[in-house]
């Protein structure tokens, strides 16, 4: 459904001012074909990828899907890493007028069955195997629960699961084609959002409205006709598809693709091929500001890093531009639904500028509101809404069109932020994640930037808590550098000088290993605001409690385990590796420690009360050797926690994953009910905690 955005005279508008340019990508690719001569496009790769080379295999991928009954209008995805092949596939699909579905190579059964139904995806391209597994094997046991039952198309492999690529090129090779006519306001890409809550949405962009945002933007920037981007972002990703399969023929780039990243990897490929610029997150300006300080590089080529997707801290900026010769970095903000609102510009803008605000508005209209829907003044913060030429379309469905539109026509983002009168704009935080702490409205992201100045704090993650007096409080979630410990002391001294005020200062902190986070790496504060939820009440039930500074310590008063809950708390500041049992008995791991877990991390069906499953810990480890369960089942640990309380006791804690001979199943056979236990120093049994659970299996595919 079109937004309310996109009406007659809007788009009459957008067309007249030039805004829109009545183009295609396959337009442009045509042009460059038959001008751009024989340099590659994308550099570093064993094909060749000359304008002209991707338009032959363009071509021959077109004829053989027209071939195979794929129509305009039709979906086509594609889940692969950061391979050449995709720049193929999006150019086939601009030229037979499909619809691309990218999806992260992370996805997994659940969200796969959910996206590939949902937008009746009628072909998908994926590897064979990636990262150690198996997508054949995934795709075939998704067959039966796709209602559209697309064709499966294996870029390099076996075809096991279906045809293969490199076969189709074959037989598109030399075929004529009448090409369809394809409408520059037609849809180009559905764009899945890995929202923090709820199922994701999907998010229809036209030719047109995506070309705008990507154009703009890198005209903005300064990126020129021959300048190099590196590209680690996904190409699943918004960011990745715009920068890396689109800039290149909107805007004559060259790109270099890495298919996994590799910080000293990437200052390597920017002194090789001399890269001028890069778009990308903020763990990747982290870690490549480490990288190229190790190596003693200042980066002199690389002129342009757009930092966003997620909270970029000043001192992020800050740091990487007092390493990088020519001071590229930038903080830059949008959306796959407005993408780049906001664009930070690197030289042009102040140092504070570009580390403390996300950028100057351009192309858009922006207004910053109240809860009552009324225009605030510059400088006022409130929801930031927003209407402009690369605005998307809308949600594939019409009803979450409805919902995020406000009747004026602007798009309601959910973020809070200050406007000022030169349209610079600081995004403050999310709506969602307000703490109201006795009638006052706190900013998250103001008290993160703070504890992200302390020198042990590698990230942080703040939001509400349940407080008695006040309704809200503060809860703050900490990963420390390099496992260090966090001196409590210092921090209450470092708040205390920070100039934040007492009554933003944490009430609570919890050091973690890491965030669980969404596809395209966000922080999950919804589970973060959980975890807090649950941890408050256990802190209730067992122990003292002792405030300083307004953080508060919590303090065993004995060693003791609360079964059913299993919670058990030590005299040190709080190290929680958990997971949350939701009121229906569902148990969510929110932290897994490698992506071919996740799956078995976040759904692990068991009954029960009690909603949080925790312990305190000091060392965290997995361990693989398998034992056998009482039905002689084999069985192997895949998550253990050890704690030291104050008289020195360690108890181990135990979740029991089954091994089938087909697949390695997590949750337990339902004759079983002994799936937790704790043992002392000798190995003598202390507690044993039973869960009849509530589903035989939950599929992993973890080997």
């Amino acid at each position: 459904m079109l937004s309310p955005a996109l009406n007659e005279e809007t788009v009459a508008r957008y067309r007249r001012e030039g805004l829109w340019a009545g183009r295609t990508l396959i337009d442009d690719a045509c042009e460059l074909a038959a001008t751009g001569g024989s340099a590659p496009v994308f550099l570093g790769e064993t094909c060749a990828t000359d304008y002209a080379s991707l338009l032959a295999d363009a071509h021959a991928l077109a004829a053989a899907l027209w071939e195979r009954g794929l129509r305009p209008g039709d979906v086509i995805a594609f889940q692969l890493p950061n391979w050449i092949e995709t720049a193929v596939i999006n150019l086939a699909a601009c030229r037979l007028g499909l619809v691309c579905n990218p999806l992260m190579p992370i996805y997994r059964d659940a969200e796969l069955a959910f996206m590939l139904n949902d937008s009746r995806t009628r072909a998908a391209f994926v590897p064979s195997s990636f990262r150690g597994f198996d997508f054949d094997e995934m795709y075939a046991r998704l067959r039966p629960e796709l209602a559209h039952r697309p064709t499966v198309i294996t870029v390099r492999g076996t075809g096991d699961a279906g045809e293969r690529y490199e076969d189709l090129l074959a037989a598109g090779q030399g075929r004529a084609v009448t090409w369809p006519q394809v409408s520059p306001s037609d849809t180009k890409l559905l764009l899945y959002t890995s929202g923090t809550t709820g199922r994701p949405k999907a998010v229809l962009h036209s030719h047109e409205t995506l070309a705008r945002a990507v154009k703009l933007s890198a005209t903005h920037w300064g990126i020129a006709p021959g300048d190099v981007v590196l590209m680690p972002s996904p190409v699943t990703h918004a960011t990745g598809y715009a920068s890396a399969l689109e800039l290149p023929f909107l805007q004559g780039t060259r790109t270099v693709l890495m298919e996994r990243w590799d910080a000293a990897e990437a200052v390597a490929l920017i002194e090789r091929y001399n890269i001028a610029a890069t778009i990308g997150a903020t763990p990747f300006l982290k870690e490549l500001t480490a990288a190229a300080r190790a190596s003693g590089s200042r980066l002199p080529s690389l002129r342009v890093f757009a930092c966003g997707g997620a909270a970029v801290p000043p001192e992020v900026i800050y740091e990487a531009n007092r390493v990088f010769a020519r001071q590229p970095a930038f903080r830059a903000y949008g959306s796959s639904e407005v993408p780049y609102v906001a664009l930070g510009r690197p030289g042009g803008a102040s140092a504070d500028e570009a580390a403390t605000t996300d950028g100057q508005v351009i192309d858009y209209d922006v207004r910053v509101r109240d809860d009552e829907g009324r225009n605030l003044a510059p400088g006022q913060a409130g929801e930031i809404v927003a209407r402009g030429p690369a605005l998307f379309l809308g949600y594939a469905n019409a009803g979450d069109t409805d919902d995020c539109f406000t009747a004026d026509g602007y798009f309601r983002t959910g973020d809070i932020g200050v406007l000022t009168a030169a349209r610079w704009l600081t995004i403050t935080g999310r709506k969602k994640d307000l703490i109201i702490r006795g009638g006052e409205n706190i900013s998250a992201k103001e008290i993160e930037d703070v504890l992200h100045r302390h020198p042990q704090i590698a990230e942080a993650a703040v939001v509400s808590m349940p407080h008695e007096r006040l309704g809200e409080g503060v809860f703050a979630f900490v990963i420390t550098r390099d496992g260090a410990a966090l001196d409590f002391d210092a921090l209450v001294a470092h708040l205390r000088t920070s100039g934040l005020a007492r009554q933003k200062h944490p009430e609570r902190m919890t050091i973690v290993t890491q965030f669980p986070r969404t596809a395209s790496g966000k922080i999950r504060k919804d589970i973060l605001r959980q975890m807090a939820v649950q941890i408050v009440a256990a802190a209730a039930t067992v122990g003292s409690h002792e405030t300083d500074g307004g953080l508060m310590k919590t303090t065993a008063h004995s060693p003791r385990m609360i079964a059913p809950d299993l919670v058990a708390m030590a005299d040190k500041e709080m190290r929680i590796v958990a997971g949350l049992r939701t009121g229906d008995g569902q148990l969510v791991f929110p932290m897994p420690t490698h992506e071919s877990e996740k799956a078995a991390y976040e759904k692990i069906l068991l009954s029960g009360r009690g909603t949080l499953w925790s312990w305190t810990v000091q060392r965290f480890r997995p361990k693989t050797p398998p034992y056998r369960g009482p039905d002689g089942d084999a069985f192997r640990p895949f998550f253990v926690g050890y704690v030291e309380f104050p008289e020195g006791i360690v108890v181990e804690g135990r979740i029991d994953a089954r091994v089938d001979v087909d697949e390695l199943r997590i949750g337990m056979p339902m004759e079983t009910t002994a799936i937790a236990s704790f043992t002392d120093e000798d190995g003598e049994v202390v507690h044993t905690h039973g869960f009849r659970p509530v589903d035989q299996h939950h599929n992993s595919n973890r080997s």
